[in-house]
């Protein structure tokens, strides 16, 4: 009878049987990558020992060194897969204890297969037959390989790693899963150690089979299984008195959710009557003694959205799963309210099944969601047009003054005139050269202030509203009081670009023939006041992209947590107003105020 040869496939059939439940586990926890380790480690030792089954029944030493040779991958990966299952599933033991046994135990696999035979044997002379249990069974003889002291020292590795994760779960409180898991697999890896000692150190006759050591991880994890199983009933039986004091809480809860403004309903299923919370009425407009049946429910629903809504329900009581869906519901006025509703079907002690769920009101929701789709697509279309701004600048301007101005350098090479022509020719030159300088400048400034982080804020506030009194003849009057004189980079482009906006704003909308700009700190607060004395607007009334200007200043100003407020009237003007409390390190400017008026 081959007992031992036999007791080595039960092992395998051990390990595949645990492998497999290990990983129906994984399937349903996929963060759970301990069982994953555990996985591999199983299906590689279920190679292992079908491989130590074939050579104990070898009698060529080819043959023998064969198997040993490509069953090293298998060894390879039980050893570095365990290794990495105690440290995810007992979050214990030295990373580099871990790191260092796994580089060993790669380089071991590498140089086993660079030589002649293994990395077990330098020669193996011969294969003979030991009797043991009434079984013969194969062990080799030869010149032992001095490199297999690197995969004895990665069990060494191991052992040492093993007890270490041990110590620290023991000093954890969690002793049980101390022995179990840091003991097996220090038991495994010192027998197997003094396995492979025995054999090929000490010429020990006989036959190389450590698989039988998976048993200690084998019987700890099955034992953890049964810990699991009867612990799960303990839960079982409690979470079954939690329930009875849940239903008795369900007023309570229903008093909640209506605080909440959450609708809750019921449906026991074959039935066609809904019970609903008194929310749950208001949210889709049923009177208070009126029958709420699935029809009338349905009827409320937007007639898109109500196929999907009941192919939802329907799937989620067929596989009891939590459902999520959002839908419309018709109002009596006409109007749409968006609901959000979640809810599963749950098997009750009397044999019925009960659909509970639960709605809310996520119209405001929508209605912020469209309008951000919104204002990022006419953003995008405000950056497009801005681009083609600068390209016809660019090209229209820049491009054919540079192009006059060479023309006329080239006739100026060719003149024959006097030197005080040429002088003059000279001037122009220079003139239409300074113009360009300018303009390219303006340019510039307008993509990214330099004078900003340059010179601060209040310079360059000055500096834009002098160039934008040249640029378009608008007097613009500027003020600056107990300005700091380096205020945070984001609140400085902030304002710098508000200020920029509403600038531009005056000039293309508000016919204004002046325009005050005034910055100030007070009791460390920054405050930017822009008035004119335009047509003015109705701010309520703005749509489209004549409203994207005013939502970029909200934005930007939301950005560093301050407030803006915009007043306009029509026939009298704008005024604009932001405030941002600085940080308590900011410092005032000791300077006096500083006035500017163009």
């Amino acid at each position: 009878m081959d007992l031992i040869t036999h007791s080595v496939l039960i092992v395998a059939a051990l390990c595949f049987a645990l492998g497999a439940i290990n990983l129906r586990l994984w399937f349903g926890q996929r963060e759970r990558l301990d069982l994953l380790a555990m996985v591999f480690v199983c299906f590689f030792g279920v190679v292992y020992s079908l491989f130590e089954a074939a050579w104990l029944k070898t009698e060529s030493p080819v043959i023998f060194g064969q198997i040993a040779r490509w069953s090293q991958i298998a060894s390879w990966g039980s050893i570095v897969s365990l290794a990495v299952f105690l440290h995810l599933h007992l979050r214990a033991g030295r990373k580099w204890l871990l790191g260092s046994l796994i580089v060993l135990r790669t380089i071991g696999l590498a140089i086993n297969f660079a030589m002649p035979v293994n990395i077990q044997f330098l020669e193996m002379t011969a294969v003979e037959q030991v009797t043991i249990l009434g079984e013969q069974l194969s062990y080799p003889i030869g010149v032992p390989n001095p490199w297999h002291a690197i995969q004895a020292l990665t069990l060494i590795l191991l052992l040492a790693y093993s007890l270490d994760a041990l110590i620290s779960v023991w000093r954890r409180g969690e002793h049980r899963k101390a022995l179990i898991f840091g003991g097996g697999v220090a038991l495994l890896s010192l027998t197997s150690l003094a396995m492979a000692a025995a054999i090929i150190w000490f010429s020990v006759r006989l036959p190389p089979f450590a698989s039988p050591a998976f048993l200690f991880v084998v019987v700890g994890m099955a034992f953890e299984f049964d810990y699991d199983l009867r612990r799960s009933a303990k839960l079982a039986g409690e979470l079954t008195d939690r329930e009875r004091e849940l239903t008795e809480t369900l007023e309570r809860l229903n008093l909640s959710a209506s605080a909440g403004h959450v609708g809750i309903w019921s449906r026991e299923l074959g039935t066609d009557s809904l019970w609903v919370s008194q929310k749950m009425r208001e949210l889709f407009e049923f009177d208070a003694e009126e029958t709420v049946t699935v029809s009338s429910y349905m009827g409320k629903v937007h007639p898109d959205d109500r196929r999907t809504l009941e192919q939802i329900q329907n799937t989620a009581i067929a596989s009891d799963e939590v459902y999520e869906a959002e839908y419309r519901v018709m109002l009596r006025n006409g109007e749409i309210r968006w609901i959000r509703s979640m809810g599963q079907a749950r098997l009750q002690e009397n044999g019925e099944k009960l659909f509970r769920g639960a709605s809310v009101d996520i119209t405001r929701r929508k209605l912020a969601e469209a309008e951000a789709h919104d204002l990022s697509h006419r953003l995008m279309d405000a950056q497009e047009k801005e681009r083609a701004r600068l390209a016809r600048e660019l090209h229209d301007d820049l491009s054919q003054s540079l192009a006059l101005l060479s023309i006329q350098l080239q006739s100026l090479t060719g003149n024959s005139n006097s030197p005080e022509t040429i002088r003059n020719q000279v001037d122009k030159l220079t003139d239409q050269i300074q113009k360009l300088s300018s303009d390219v400048h303006r340019i510039s400034h307008e993509l990214h202030p330099s004078k900003l982080t340059q010179l601060g804020l209040e310079s360059a506030l000055r500096g834009f509203c002098r160039e934008a009194t040249a640029a378009h003849g608008l007097k613009i009057g500027f003020n600056a009081v107990n300005v700091p004189k380096a205020p945070p980079n984001d609140i400085a482009l902030c304002f710098y670009r508000i200020a920029q906006e509403a600038v531009q704003n005056t000039v293309k909308h508000s016919g204004a023939s002046m325009l005050n700009v005034e910055l100030a700190v007070e009791r460390n607060v920054l405050s930017l006041l822009i008035s004119d004395n335009g047509n003015g607007f109705d701010p309520n009334s703005v749509r489209g992209k004549e409203s994207l200007g005013l939502i970029s200043m909200q934005e930007r100003i939301r950005g560093v947590g301050g407030k803006i407020s915009i007043m306009s009237v029509i026939g009298s003007g704008t005024r604009i107003e932001a405030n941002v409390e600085l940080p308590a390190a900011i410092t005032a400017d000791p300077g006096p105020p500083s006035t500017a008026s163009a």
